[in-house]
């Protein structure tokens, strides 16, 4: 699940991010959504805004032309620059873009920015389509176990969540119409790891540790704790 902590080592985030996905069918569950609507071809070009560790990324990439992530984090730089994909190691909101592109994807990613640029940031973004392009934006769904512990736990400043209702209507007050898709994802882990790794991910406090671990035993059946989450696809097809 990409809930960085803002200012967290690349290192220990990455780590972190690996083992946590090991326990669940996430990247491949949205990699098929994003491949299904994207079909993408040889003679395409893709940006990736935010690609993280590749695992959508890559398979993409290997199907288009070219390919470009927008990816501030060292360590996963490196790894998408080891599958031979062009790699801008900035923030979008520094990124100058000087090109267009048939597929375009942010997944996970719009929170990280400050939250009045979102919506400029997506309609630059849908600006640099070609015509008839593709663009798919990932955001958390708005329901299931992680918007719970995310919305009882999660403080960080500057990480801001909207639900998908609202983006769509504020897309289409910017002239974008938005196809919906909700995709349920899901986690399974021994209790202690999921304690350990979610309240990483969440930032939870010393204070309230006790307390989030009664709310996962809630979900845990012999050892094992399954929760799990809602990712909502806001798909935009350029005319």
């Amino acid at each position: 699940m990409p809930e960085a902590i803002i200012g967290r080592k690349d290192y220990e985030y990455k780590e972190h991010f690996r083992l946590f996905t090991d326990y669940s069918d996430e990247k491949q569950l949205l990699r098929e959504a994003v491949m299904h609507y994207f079909q993408p071809s040889f003679r395409q070009t893709f940006l990736d805004v935010g690609a993280g560790d590749g695992a959508i990324t890559i398979p993409i990439a290997k199907k288009v032309a070219k390919t470009i992530a927008i990816e501030p984090n060292t360590k996963f730089a490196e790894h998408l620059q080891a599958n031979g994909i062009i790699v801008l190691p900035q923030k979008i909101q520094e990124t100058p873009l000087t090109e267009t592109f048939n597929l375009i994807l942010m997944s996970h990613a719009l929170y990280y920015i400050p939250y009045p640029l979102w919506y400029p940031t997506i309609t630059n973004l849908y600006q640099h389509l070609i015509p008839k392009g593709k663009m798919c934006l990932i955001v958390f769904g708005g329901r299931g176990d992680w918007h719970d512990l995310h919305e009882s736990f999660f403080k960080a400043e500057g990480f801001t969540v909207e639900q998908p209702d609202v983006l769509v209507l504020n897309l289409a007050k910017n002239g974008i119409t938005v196809t919906r898709k909700d995709v349920e994802t899901h986690y399974e882990l021994p209790l202690e790891q999921a304690i350990t790794f979610i309240s990483y991910f969440l930032n939870v406090p010393e204070k309230r540790k006790e307390e989030f671990r009664q709310r996962l035993q809630a979900k845990t059946t012999n050892g094992i704790c399954k929760i799990n989450a809602y990712h909502t696809l806001l798909m935009m097809e350029k005319p």
